[in-house]
Protein backbone atom coordinates (compact mmCIF):
# COMPACT_ATOMS: atom_id res chain seq x y z
CA UNK A 1 0.00 0.00 0.00
CA UNK A 2 1.14 3.47 -1.17
CA UNK A 3 2.27 6.15 1.88
CA UNK A 4 -0.78 8.19 2.64
CA UNK A 5 -0.16 12.40 1.59
CA UNK A 6 -1.97 14.97 3.89
CA UNK A 7 -0.94 18.42 3.50
CA UNK A 8 -1.65 21.12 6.25
CA UNK A 9 -2.87 23.92 4.28
CA UNK A 10 -4.05 27.42 5.87
CA UNK A 11 -2.94 30.62 8.47
CA UNK A 12 -1.81 27.74 10.80
CA UNK A 13 0.48 29.03 13.94
CA UNK A 14 4.04 27.48 14.02
CA UNK A 15 5.03 29.20 16.81
CA UNK A 16 6.72 28.02 19.62
CA UNK A 17 3.63 28.99 22.16
CA UNK A 18 1.25 27.24 19.50
CA UNK A 19 2.71 23.26 18.82
CA UNK A 20 -0.72 22.20 17.93
CA UNK A 21 -0.13 21.42 14.71
CA UNK A 22 3.43 20.75 14.52
CA UNK A 23 2.06 17.59 17.46
CA UNK A 24 0.03 16.62 14.99
CA UNK A 25 2.17 16.57 12.07
CA UNK A 26 4.80 14.71 14.27
CA UNK A 27 1.66 12.60 14.65
CA UNK A 28 0.80 11.37 11.50
CA UNK A 29 4.63 11.08 10.37
CA UNK A 30 4.74 8.60 13.62
CA UNK A 31 2.22 6.36 11.65
CA UNK A 32 3.56 6.39 8.30
CA UNK A 33 1.70 9.28 6.91
CA UNK A 34 3.61 11.73 4.72
CA UNK A 35 3.08 15.22 5.71
CA UNK A 36 3.20 18.19 3.51
CA UNK A 37 2.40 22.02 4.41
CA UNK A 38 1.38 24.72 2.89
CA UNK A 39 0.80 27.79 4.88
CA UNK A 40 1.06 31.88 5.15
CA UNK A 41 1.41 34.37 8.23
CA UNK A 42 -1.85 36.00 7.70
CA UNK A 43 -2.72 36.36 11.04
CA UNK A 44 -1.49 38.88 13.90
CA UNK A 45 1.42 37.48 16.37
CA UNK A 46 0.47 36.20 20.12
CA UNK A 47 0.52 39.15 21.56
CA UNK A 48 -1.66 41.36 18.81
CA UNK A 49 -4.61 39.38 18.76
CA UNK A 50 -6.34 40.38 21.94
CA UNK A 51 -5.35 44.24 20.64
CA UNK A 52 -7.23 43.64 17.12
CA UNK A 53 -9.92 41.83 18.61
CA UNK A 54 -10.40 45.29 20.98
CA UNK A 55 -9.82 47.42 18.03
CA UNK A 56 -12.67 47.22 15.11
CA UNK A 57 -11.33 50.12 13.46
CA UNK A 58 -8.12 47.67 12.54
CA UNK A 59 -10.69 44.78 11.52
CA UNK A 60 -10.99 45.91 7.76
CA UNK A 61 -7.05 46.40 7.04
CA UNK A 62 -6.45 43.36 8.54
CA UNK A 63 -9.47 41.75 6.32
CA UNK A 64 -7.98 43.14 3.32
CA UNK A 65 -4.63 41.20 3.89
CA UNK A 66 -6.24 37.82 4.64
CA UNK A 67 -8.26 38.21 1.71
CA UNK A 68 -5.27 38.98 -0.29
CA UNK A 69 -3.35 35.93 1.08
CA UNK A 70 -6.26 33.56 0.85
CA UNK A 71 -5.99 34.42 -3.24
CA UNK A 72 -2.26 33.61 -3.24
CA UNK A 73 -2.75 30.66 -1.21
CA UNK A 74 -5.51 29.28 -3.51
CA UNK A 75 -3.21 29.76 -6.22
CA UNK A 76 -0.40 28.07 -4.51
CA UNK A 77 -2.62 25.25 -4.16
CA UNK A 78 -3.92 24.61 -7.41
CA UNK A 79 -0.40 24.49 -8.31
CA UNK A 80 1.30 22.04 -6.03
CA UNK A 81 -2.16 19.68 -6.76
CA UNK A 82 -1.31 19.71 -10.70
CA UNK A 83 2.34 18.46 -9.50
CA UNK A 84 1.02 16.46 -6.18
CA UNK A 85 -1.44 13.48 -5.48
CA UNK A 86 -2.46 14.93 -1.76
CA UNK A 87 -4.93 12.50 -0.38
CA UNK A 88 -6.75 14.69 2.22
CA UNK A 89 -6.21 18.10 3.35
CA UNK A 90 -5.79 18.91 7.13
CA UNK A 91 -6.66 23.07 7.88
CA UNK A 92 -5.12 23.26 11.71
CA UNK A 93 -6.13 25.96 13.56
CA UNK A 94 -6.90 28.73 13.13
CA UNK A 95 -8.78 27.75 10.13
CA UNK A 96 -12.05 29.16 9.88
CA UNK A 97 -11.38 30.93 6.82
CA UNK A 98 -8.66 28.60 5.51
CA UNK A 99 -10.55 25.72 5.25
CA UNK A 100 -13.76 27.64 2.53
CA UNK A 101 -10.38 28.29 0.81
CA UNK A 102 -9.42 24.38 0.63
CA UNK A 103 -13.04 23.41 -0.23
CA UNK A 104 -12.85 26.24 -3.12
CA UNK A 105 -9.95 24.23 -4.75
CA UNK A 106 -9.77 20.47 -3.16
CA UNK A 107 -12.73 18.22 -3.99
CA UNK A 108 -10.98 15.52 -1.60
CA UNK A 109 -11.77 14.74 1.87
CA UNK A 110 -10.70 18.24 4.11
CA UNK A 111 -10.03 17.61 8.03
CA UNK A 112 -10.76 20.99 10.07
CA UNK A 113 -8.96 20.79 13.47
CA UNK A 114 -11.20 23.32 15.25
CA UNK A 115 -9.76 23.40 18.34
CA UNK A 116 -11.85 25.95 19.94
CA UNK A 117 -15.27 27.61 19.16
CA UNK A 118 -14.64 31.43 18.98
CA UNK A 119 -17.79 32.71 20.40
CA UNK A 120 -17.41 30.25 23.20
CA UNK A 121 -13.46 31.70 23.67
CA UNK A 122 -14.40 35.21 23.22
CA UNK A 123 -17.24 35.98 24.17
CA UNK A 124 -18.13 33.54 27.08
CA UNK A 125 -14.71 32.24 28.84
CA UNK A 126 -12.92 35.74 28.40
CA UNK A 127 -15.86 38.21 28.24
CA UNK A 128 -14.73 40.76 25.13
CA UNK A 129 -17.84 40.82 23.76
CA UNK A 130 -21.50 40.82 25.05
CA UNK A 131 -23.43 37.14 24.75
CA UNK A 132 -26.30 37.37 22.06
CA UNK A 133 -24.58 40.39 20.16
CA UNK A 134 -23.79 41.27 16.75
CA UNK A 135 -20.35 40.21 17.37
CA UNK A 136 -21.68 37.23 19.51
CA UNK A 137 -23.65 36.03 16.46
CA UNK A 138 -20.99 36.44 13.79
CA UNK A 139 -18.38 34.38 15.75
CA UNK A 140 -20.99 31.69 15.93
CA UNK A 141 -21.95 32.06 11.92
CA UNK A 142 -18.06 31.61 11.20
CA UNK A 143 -18.04 28.51 14.22
CA UNK A 144 -20.69 27.23 12.21
CA UNK A 145 -19.81 28.41 8.43
CA UNK A 146 -16.23 26.40 9.05
CA UNK A 147 -17.36 23.35 10.67
CA UNK A 148 -20.07 22.48 7.52
CA UNK A 149 -17.41 23.44 5.44
CA UNK A 150 -15.15 20.46 6.04
CA UNK A 151 -15.73 16.59 5.88
CA UNK A 152 -14.88 15.90 9.13
CA UNK A 153 -14.04 17.97 12.50
CA UNK A 154 -11.87 17.34 15.20
CA UNK A 155 -11.35 18.88 18.85
CA UNK A 156 -9.12 18.20 21.56
CA UNK A 157 -11.64 15.79 24.17
CA UNK A 158 -14.63 14.50 23.91
CA UNK A 159 -16.52 17.14 25.72
CA UNK A 160 -15.10 19.66 23.40
CA UNK A 161 -16.39 18.25 20.61
CA UNK A 162 -20.02 17.14 21.84
CA UNK A 163 -20.31 20.92 22.84
CA UNK A 164 -19.28 22.39 19.64
CA UNK A 165 -20.84 19.73 17.84
CA UNK A 166 -24.20 20.94 20.00
CA UNK A 167 -23.67 24.34 19.74
CA UNK A 168 -22.81 24.75 15.88
CA UNK A 169 -26.01 22.31 14.70
CA UNK A 170 -23.45 20.28 12.55
CA UNK A 171 -23.97 16.45 12.17
CA UNK A 172 -22.60 15.31 15.43
CA UNK A 173 -21.28 12.31 13.07
CA UNK A 174 -18.69 14.58 11.35
CA UNK A 175 -16.88 15.10 14.48
CA UNK A 176 -14.41 13.08 16.81
CA UNK A 177 -11.47 13.94 19.19
CA UNK A 178 -7.50 13.78 18.54
CA UNK A 179 -5.32 14.81 22.67
CA UNK A 180 -3.31 18.03 22.54
CA UNK A 181 0.24 16.56 22.39
CA UNK A 182 3.78 17.75 23.16
CA UNK A 183 6.04 18.05 19.87
CA UNK A 184 8.77 18.95 22.46
CA UNK A 185 8.51 16.13 25.07
CA UNK A 186 11.57 14.93 26.04
CA UNK A 187 12.36 11.18 25.28
CA UNK A 188 12.16 9.95 28.57
CA UNK A 189 10.73 11.63 31.92
CA UNK A 190 13.10 13.59 34.30
CA UNK A 191 14.56 11.98 37.25
CA UNK A 192 11.96 13.57 40.17
CA UNK A 193 14.60 15.58 42.63
CA UNK A 194 14.93 14.54 46.31
CA UNK A 195 13.61 16.86 48.64
CA UNK A 196 15.74 16.82 51.04
CA UNK A 197 14.60 17.36 54.71
CA UNK A 198 13.61 21.55 55.17
CA UNK A 199 13.50 21.99 51.74
CA UNK A 200 10.91 24.03 49.87
CA UNK A 201 8.63 21.80 47.42
CA UNK A 202 9.14 23.36 44.02
CA UNK A 203 6.16 24.11 42.12
CA UNK A 204 6.16 25.97 38.40
CA UNK A 205 3.53 27.95 36.52
CA UNK A 206 3.57 28.33 32.96
CA UNK A 207 0.83 30.10 30.77
CA UNK A 208 -0.35 33.32 29.86
CA UNK A 209 -2.96 34.06 32.28
CA UNK A 210 -6.29 33.43 30.38
CA UNK A 211 -8.96 33.40 32.32
CA UNK A 212 -9.40 29.55 32.31
CA UNK A 213 -5.98 28.90 34.25
CA UNK A 214 -7.41 30.92 37.22
CA UNK A 215 -4.60 31.89 38.64
CA UNK A 216 -6.16 34.02 41.28
CA UNK A 217 -7.14 30.41 42.83
CA UNK A 218 -3.67 29.17 42.00
CA UNK A 219 -1.61 32.48 43.91
CA UNK A 220 -4.20 31.93 46.59
CA UNK A 221 -3.69 28.38 47.43
CA UNK A 222 0.33 28.87 47.39
CA UNK A 223 -0.21 31.48 49.69
CA UNK A 224 -2.13 29.23 51.98
CA UNK A 225 0.56 26.67 51.81
CA UNK A 226 3.89 26.88 53.83
CA UNK A 227 7.15 24.86 52.76
CA UNK A 228 7.00 25.54 48.98
CA UNK A 229 7.96 27.60 46.03
CA UNK A 230 6.43 28.70 42.87
CA UNK A 231 8.29 29.87 40.08
CA UNK A 232 5.66 32.38 38.21
CA UNK A 233 6.50 32.44 34.12
CA UNK A 234 4.20 34.64 32.22
CA UNK A 235 0.84 35.33 33.25
CA UNK A 236 -0.66 39.24 32.90
CA UNK A 237 0.78 42.05 34.73
CA UNK A 238 -1.91 42.00 37.25
CA UNK A 239 -0.86 38.38 38.07
CA UNK A 240 2.99 38.95 38.39
CA UNK A 241 2.19 42.04 40.88
CA UNK A 242 0.24 39.24 43.51
CA UNK A 243 2.53 36.57 42.77
CA UNK A 244 5.29 39.22 43.62
CA UNK A 245 2.89 40.19 46.54
CA UNK A 246 3.92 36.92 48.15
CA UNK A 247 7.50 37.81 49.01
CA UNK A 248 10.66 36.62 47.04
CA UNK A 249 11.18 33.91 49.56
CA UNK A 250 8.04 32.52 48.08
CA UNK A 251 7.45 33.35 44.89
CA UNK A 252 10.01 33.57 41.88
CA UNK A 253 8.69 35.60 38.79
CA UNK A 254 9.51 35.38 35.41
CA UNK A 255 8.03 37.64 32.70
CA UNK A 256 9.78 36.87 29.29
CA UNK A 257 8.67 33.75 26.85
CA UNK A 258 10.94 30.66 27.72
CA UNK A 259 12.66 28.47 24.73
CA UNK A 260 11.33 24.96 24.90
CA UNK A 261 15.30 24.33 26.64
CA UNK A 262 14.80 26.42 29.22
CA UNK A 263 11.48 25.40 29.73
CA UNK A 264 12.77 21.36 29.96
CA UNK A 265 15.13 23.00 32.55
CA UNK A 266 13.03 24.51 34.60
CA UNK A 267 10.64 21.09 34.56
CA UNK A 268 13.77 18.78 35.86
CA UNK A 269 14.16 21.23 38.54
CA UNK A 270 10.71 21.72 39.91
CA UNK A 271 8.17 18.74 41.80
CA UNK A 272 5.00 20.07 40.80
CA UNK A 273 3.92 21.70 37.42
CA UNK A 274 0.18 23.85 37.79
CA UNK A 275 -2.41 22.98 35.38
CA UNK A 276 -5.81 25.56 35.48
CA UNK A 277 -7.85 26.02 38.04
CA UNK A 278 -10.91 28.74 36.76
CA UNK A 279 -14.51 27.80 36.78
CA UNK A 280 -15.75 28.49 33.56
CA UNK A 281 -17.40 26.04 31.32
CA UNK A 282 -14.47 25.99 28.70
CA UNK A 283 -12.20 25.38 32.09
CA UNK A 284 -14.03 22.21 31.87
CA UNK A 285 -14.28 20.88 28.54
CA UNK A 286 -9.97 21.00 28.34
CA UNK A 287 -6.78 19.09 29.18
CA UNK A 288 -4.52 21.92 29.31
CA UNK A 289 -1.11 21.84 27.49
CA UNK A 290 0.45 22.61 31.08
CA UNK A 291 -0.97 19.03 32.36
CA UNK A 292 0.67 17.33 28.95
CA UNK A 293 4.01 18.93 30.09
CA UNK A 294 4.18 17.56 33.70
CA UNK A 295 3.00 14.21 32.42
CA UNK A 296 5.78 14.30 29.75
CA UNK A 297 8.30 15.25 31.99
CA UNK A 298 7.21 12.81 34.68
CA UNK A 299 6.28 15.59 37.02
CA UNK A 300 3.68 15.81 39.59
CA UNK A 301 0.82 17.72 37.64
CA UNK A 302 -2.10 19.70 39.95
CA UNK A 303 -5.19 21.16 38.05
CA UNK A 304 -9.03 21.50 38.63
CA UNK A 305 -10.56 18.07 38.74
CA UNK A 306 -12.96 18.32 35.67
CA UNK A 307 -14.95 15.76 33.12
CA UNK A 308 -12.26 15.95 30.39
CA UNK A 309 -9.77 15.08 33.03
CA UNK A 310 -11.74 12.35 34.47
CA UNK A 311 -12.42 10.88 30.54
CA UNK A 312 -8.61 11.04 29.75
CA UNK A 313 -6.51 10.81 33.16
CA UNK A 314 -6.59 8.74 36.24
CA UNK A 315 -7.18 11.92 39.13
CA UNK A 316 -5.08 10.75 42.17
CA UNK A 317 -3.25 8.13 40.24
CA UNK A 318 -1.29 10.20 37.90
CA UNK A 319 -2.17 13.27 38.68
CA UNK A 320 -3.60 15.34 41.69
CA UNK A 321 -6.37 17.15 41.61
CA UNK A 322 -9.16 19.83 43.66
CA UNK A 323 -12.07 21.58 43.03
CA UNK A 324 -12.47 24.00 40.21
CA UNK A 325 -11.73 27.81 41.92
CA UNK A 326 -11.22 26.49 45.47
CA UNK A 327 -7.68 27.65 46.89
CA UNK A 328 -8.80 26.13 50.00
CA UNK A 329 -9.05 22.80 48.60
CA UNK A 330 -6.13 23.24 46.50
CA UNK A 331 -3.96 24.25 49.46
CA UNK A 332 -4.94 20.88 50.96
CA UNK A 333 -3.75 19.07 48.33
CA UNK A 334 -0.59 21.11 47.61
CA UNK A 335 0.10 20.38 52.17
CA UNK A 336 -0.52 16.67 51.38
CA UNK A 337 2.43 16.67 48.55
CA UNK A 338 4.89 18.70 50.74
CA UNK A 339 4.09 16.33 53.81
CA UNK A 340 4.59 13.30 51.56
CA UNK A 341 7.05 13.79 48.44
CA UNK A 342 7.24 10.03 48.07
CA UNK A 343 3.67 9.71 46.77
CA UNK A 344 4.46 12.77 44.47
CA UNK A 345 7.38 10.93 42.99
CA UNK A 346 4.93 7.85 41.97
CA UNK A 347 2.50 9.74 40.87
CA UNK A 348 4.48 11.32 38.62
CA UNK A 349 6.39 7.94 37.63
CA UNK A 350 2.64 7.14 36.58
CA UNK A 351 2.05 10.64 34.68
CA UNK A 352 4.55 9.56 31.93
CA UNK A 353 3.02 6.02 31.65
CA UNK A 354 -0.47 8.29 30.88
CA UNK A 355 1.46 10.41 28.41
CA UNK A 356 2.42 7.42 26.24
CA UNK A 357 -0.91 6.53 26.29
CA UNK A 358 -2.83 8.92 25.65
CA UNK A 359 -0.75 12.01 24.52
CA UNK A 360 2.14 10.67 22.77
CA UNK A 361 2.31 11.24 19.02
CA UNK A 362 2.01 7.51 18.25
CA UNK A 363 -1.19 7.65 20.24
CA UNK A 364 -2.27 10.95 19.06
CA UNK A 365 -1.78 9.39 15.93
CA UNK A 366 -3.32 6.32 16.05
CA UNK A 367 -6.52 8.05 17.30
CA UNK A 368 -6.50 11.09 13.89
CA UNK A 369 -6.17 8.14 11.67
CA UNK A 370 -9.19 6.40 13.27
CA UNK A 371 -11.21 9.71 12.99
CA UNK A 372 -10.19 9.98 9.33
CA UNK A 373 -11.10 6.48 8.29
CA UNK A 374 -14.38 6.85 10.00
CA UNK A 375 -15.04 9.38 7.86
CA UNK A 376 -13.64 8.57 4.38
CA UNK A 377 -14.48 4.87 4.88
CA UNK A 378 -10.81 4.36 3.80
CA UNK A 379 -8.12 2.67 5.22
CA UNK A 380 -5.49 4.73 6.75
CA UNK A 381 -3.04 2.36 8.45
CA UNK A 382 0.20 1.03 6.71
CA UNK A 383 -0.57 -3.04 6.37
CA UNK A 384 1.18 -5.00 8.51
CA UNK A 385 4.61 -5.31 8.05
CA UNK A 386 5.67 -1.86 6.83
CA UNK A 387 6.50 0.39 9.41
CA UNK A 388 6.22 4.21 10.07
CA UNK A 389 8.66 6.66 9.37
CA UNK A 390 11.02 8.47 11.55
CA UNK A 391 9.52 11.22 14.22
CA UNK A 392 9.76 13.93 12.61
CA UNK A 393 12.08 16.80 14.28
CA UNK A 394 10.93 20.24 14.60
CA UNK A 395 13.31 21.35 12.02
CA UNK A 396 11.69 19.17 9.52
CA UNK A 397 7.85 20.53 10.35
CA UNK A 398 9.80 23.98 8.96
CA UNK A 399 11.66 22.13 5.96
CA UNK A 400 8.32 20.82 4.55
CA UNK A 401 6.48 24.23 4.33
CA UNK A 402 6.08 25.26 0.86
CA UNK A 403 5.27 28.74 1.33
CA UNK A 404 5.31 30.43 4.91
Amino acid sequence: MTRKRVLFFGTYDVEQGYPRARSLMQSLESQGIEVLGLREDLLPTRGHRLRLLRSPWLWPGRGCKIWMGGMRLRSQLRALLREEHIDAIIVPYPGYIAVEWARRVFDGPIFLDLFLSLSDTIVADRGLFQAGGRVDHLLQAIDRRACDRADGVFLDTPEHQSFVAEETGVDPEKFFFVPIGDPMAPETPFPFPVLEPGEALRAVYLGTGVPLHGVETLLSGVARTEGMHLTFIGGRPEHRHAARALGSSRVTVIEDWLGSERIHGLLAAHHVVFGVFGTSDKAGRVVPYKLVHALAAGRAGVTAETSSIRTLLDPGSDCYTCQAGDPVGLARVLRGIVENPELASVVAGRARRSYERMFSPEAIGSRLIMGMESITGESWSLPNGDEASETVTPSAFEDSLVSS
